[in-house]
This record gives structure tokens, C-alpha cells and sequence, in this order.
């Protein structure tokens, strides 16, 4: 095996004094020093105490241990296998059988192969657009009862002229007014005019409903 040529000037953990002394005696590498047991240290070199020496020389084996490449253990042919066999046989009186050599095993893929992720296309679901309502009239008044205004209960006035009074009667009506208030309610008879009705809401509302439109 080659002499690790390596300066102690380089290894950690040895001081400067320590190596001073070692290079006097002609010591300056680690194969220079594993060559010297700690008893010719001592004679060698009288200024290093023998603990300093002790703990050099654990430290050269240790450096030792950790650059000699660990050895593989070589593996038995089929022939001296089938040797081996043949000698154990005959110690025990048994007939040799014959190794079998070990064929190496298939390598198990584990990964299965993905297949392309299809393009999902998803739609946008499109809202309904809401059909264009078209008013059929207009509230223009409370239905009063002598000095007292009943609040759920208008009067309008019918504007589409496709639509007969008559035929509205009891049909059912919602008014819109205010900031998007809906109120729904009935129309229940004609008011005086031919093209007027009277509707009974379904709650009391506000002055704000007059002039509110009238939809069915």
C-alpha cells in the first residue's frame, strides 16, 4: 500500500508547536509518522509529552481508517462454489448436489405508463336572459274611504290596449318601485273609468308606489 505523503502541516487538530517539534526530528508527513510506535516517538522526540504523542498517533489511525477503501467481498464463482459443496459433502458423507446459479432477477417497472390527460373542455354556463317585460298600466292613486287612505289597496290605470279590463279581473299582478321593491297583489274589479282597475296588494306600501308601474 502506498505512504499517505499527506503534511501533518494540513491536518486538523495537531497544533503548531506539535508540529514544529516533528518536523525538527525529520517527521513531515503521516506516512512518515505511522511508521513509529509511541516508545520510539518518545525517544525521537523528548520535548512532546507522552499524551500528546498518544493522542498524534489515535489521530494518524483515525485519518488511517477513514482513506483505506473498504474492501468488497468477492464473490464464489459457479466452479468454487460447486467445490466448496463438493468438500462439505465429503465430510459428511453426502452426496454433492449441484449449485444452481442464480439468474438475476427481471427489474420490476412499478411505474405504469400514464397515458396523455385529456383535454376536458368545460362550458360556461349561460344565464337565460330574462324576457323584456312590457307594463300593462300605472298606479295613479290610494283607494280612499271617505278622509281614510287605505295602504294596500291603488288604483291604475290600464295603457296596453290589447288588454281588456274585463279580462283581467282577478288576474294576478306585480308592481315595481323604490330601489327594486316588488310587491305583488290582484286585481279585483273596474274603478269608474272603463280603462281603470282597483289591486289588492299583498302588504301596505308606501306614496312611493304612485306612478309605479304594473306587470303581469
Amino acid at each position: 500500500m502506498a505512504e499517505n505523503k499527506t503534511p501533518l502541516s494540513e491536518v486538523k487538530g495537531i497544533s503548531k508547536k506539535t508540529i514544529e517539534a516533528l518536523n525538527k526530528a525529520g517527521i513531515t508527513t503521516i506516512g512518515e509518522l505511522s511508521r513509529y510506535s509511541l516508545d520510539e516517538l518518545q525517544n525521537k522526540i523528548p520535548d512532546l509529552s507522552k499524551t500528546t504523542l498518544k493522542r498524534l498517533i489515535d489521530k494518524i489511525n483515525e485519518l488511517k481508517t477513514q482513506t483505506e477503501p473498504v474492501k468488497k467481498p468477492v464473490e464464489k464463482t459457479r466452479t468454487e462454489k460447486t467445490r466448496a459443496a463438493k468438500v462439505s459433502a465429503e465430510k459428511t458423507g453426502e452426496k454433492a448436489k449441484p449449485v444452481k446459479e442464480e439468474k438475476p432477477k427481471k427489474e420490476i417497472k412499478s411505474e405504469r405508463i400514464k397515458k396523455p390527460s385529456e383535454t376536458v373542455k368545460y362550458k360556461i354556463p349561460v344565464k337565460p336572459s330574462e324576457p323584456i317585460r312590457r307594463a300593462i298600466g300605472k298606479v295613479y292613486s290610494f283607494e280612499r274611504g271617505g278622509a281614510r287612505i287605505s295602504n294596500n289597496k291603488v288604483l291604475a290605470h290600464i295603457i296596453d290596449s290589447s288588454k281588456k279590463v274585463e279580462e283581467l279581473i282577478g288576474v294576478k299582478v306585480w308592481l315595481k318601485y323604490g330601489k327594486n321593491l316588488v310587491v305583488k297583489g290582484k286585481i279585483i274589479n273596474k274603478h269608474g273609468n272603463a280603462s281603470n282597475v282597483k289591486i289588492k296588494l299583498d302588504k301596505p306600501v308606501s306614496a312611493a308606489v304612485l306612478n309605479a308601474p304594473i306587470y303581469l
